[in-house]
């Protein structure tokens, strides 16, 4: 909601409290890396977002976040 919100710092806090609790594993891995991609993008942290979105492509080449990360300004 903190990114439909336009919220980027919010969205990225919410981000960083989800890997606290669930750490590197879990079934929401892949929606929460998305997340912080565009959170990235959203404060402006565009060399951060490629980075985490090549990282997330090499990872999951075939995620149905895959669209979601591309379109984003990490996948530019």
């Amino acid at each position: 909601s903190a990114l439909r919100r336009g919220d980027g710092a919010e969205a990225l806090a919410r981000v960083a409290e989800h890997r606290k609790k669930f750490g590197a594993s879990g079934v929401l891995v892949q929606e929460r890396s998305a997340h912080e991609v565009e959170a990235l993008c959203a404060v402006g942290r565009e060399a951060d977002a490629r980075r985490m979105a090549a990282d997330f492509l090499k990872q999951w080449p075939d995620s149905p976040h895959r669209a979601r990360v591309t379109a984003s300004c990490g996948g530019e």
